[in-house]
């Protein structure tokens, strides 16, 4: 038998995961319900993945012995439980206080991957064994010195690899909180009109993010790869790491190296559902 998790009355109300969206929405305020779930611009593109994860269907197997269900999977030469994966996304903390740590918590707590988060925080947690395995997320890099710095970083902190959305080069208008005059120094402060106060999106804006951004990034990681090796005494490595080039699997997506050491990259595109696989 199996004893179910006791929350809160309105939680333990929630019969599927789309209904999850409903109760969020009675709990939060305007501004951070349009912040978590508004999409780029008229949100064209959100609807569409929508629309395009509906034609997805589980394949049945019948007449097979399922007595014992195996839900493991091998990502980056290690072995999960599941092949469930918390998604890059900020804000955490305008949801509920503390967001972040909690996250976090959380995905240690159901062996998930954390991907994103913030750094200080999840060095400070794995100290202490709280942390849970979890991948370093950015959105680009201005320079490339920034990039190798990122990487660095990262493994430094204690990430498993390394998430890059590739699709980014320019912060794009969000009706949504525009309408809501989204201010992300609410965010921090939950204060509104703070003496920083800008509103974060406005209509028809474009505002330059990473429009330099290339695959040549990669690259980059891979050089700073090789360059550690040599650093550790490796003079072999640096063959090796020559010969790990990247492999692109089609125009969206990209199996790339690692990054430094022990680090692997992962290529994620905000407008398309597909990862990266090694």
């Amino acid at each position: 038998m199996i004893n179910l998790p006791v929350y809160r009355d309105e939680i333990m109300k929630v019969i599927n995961l789309h209904e999850f969206e409903d109760a969020a929405k009675k709990a939060l305020s305007v501004a951070a319900y349009d912040y978590v779930a508004a999409g780029a611009g008229d949100e064209l593109t959100l609807k569409a993945n929508r629309d395009a994860f509906s034609h997805y269907w589980v394949r049945r197997k019948i007449m097979v012995d399922v007595t014992k269900v195996d839900t493991s999977f091998e990502l980056f030469g290690k072995t999960y439980d599941h092949p469930i994966l918390l998604g890059p996304g900020g804000g955490k903390n305008i949801v509920i206080a503390d967001g972040e740590r909690l996250s976090a918590l959380a995905a240690k707590k159901t062996n998930a991957i954390m991907v994103g988060g913030q750094m200080p925080m999840l060095a400070e947690m794995g100290k202490k064994g709280e942390a849970p395995v979890w991948w370093g997320a950015t959105l680009g890099e201005a320079t490339q010195q920034q990039a190798v710095e990122f990487a660095k970083r990262s493994e430094d902190a204690g990430a498993s690899a390394l998430c890059l959305t590739v699709d980014y080069p320019y912060t794009s208008a969000r009706d949504r909180p525009s309408r809501d005059q989204w201010d992300p120094e609410w965010a921090r402060t939950r204060v509104y009109g703070t003496p920083e106060f800008r509103v974060g999106f406005q209509a028809g804006m474009l505002d330059p993010y990473t429009p330099n951004l290339t695959w040549d990034w990669f690259e980059v990681g891979a050089s700073a790869d090789e360059a550690a090796d040599r650093d550790q005494g490796h003079p072999h490595r640096g063959g090796r790491a020559a010969r790990r080039r990247e492999r692109r699997l089609g125009d969206h997506r990209v199996e790339p190296r690692r990054a430094r050491r022990s680090t692997a990259w992962a290529a994620h595109s905000t407008r398309s559902p597909k990862w990266s696989r090694r």
